[in-house]
């Protein structure tokens, strides 16, 4: 399980009976930082916690990953795993989570994801993001 919150990523290791195996704290200082550096700064903290607990567990084999945490960010990767800039998608998502209600209404995502959706969810950012992604091209 990866947690990660606004100054520190936690990521614990649990066993098939959910009983913590072991579990790391690594912090990071992501307040006040831009964007792009923000996501480059999680994502290697994601990756600093994750190698010991493998490397002291090697026991152990991941069978999922549970993600949580730091709300409705996004930190997007292309194929070799580096950090792709990702732009505020700012207005252009209210457009996008429209569409999305329009098509299968509130309680229908409700019932699909059992999560309510609204303009910061990951969806409709990502959907904004990909839009100014494909024009910068």
């Amino acid at each position: 399980m990866i947690d990660v919150g606004t100054t520190v990523t936690k990521t614990a290791l649990f066993d098939f009976m959910c009983r913590c195996v072991d579990r790391i704290s690594c912090p990071h200082h992501t307040a006040g930082v831009d964007p792009a550096a923000a996501a480059e700064r999680l994502w290697g903290t994601v990756r600093k916690s994750v190698l010991p607990l493998a490397k002291n567990n090697p026991d152990y084999r991941v069978a999922a990953v549970g993600l949580t945490g730091f709300m409705h960010s996004v930190i997007a990767l292309d194929q070799g795993g580096k950090v792709l800039p990702f732009v505020a998608a700012g207005g252009r998502a209210r457009q996008f989570f429209d569409q999305m209600v329009d098509r299968f209404s509130v309680e229908g995502i409700y019932q699909r994801t059992g999560g309510r959706l609204d303009v910061t969810s990951v969806p409709p950012q990502v959907l904004a993001w990909r839009e100014h992604s494909l024009a910068a091209v």
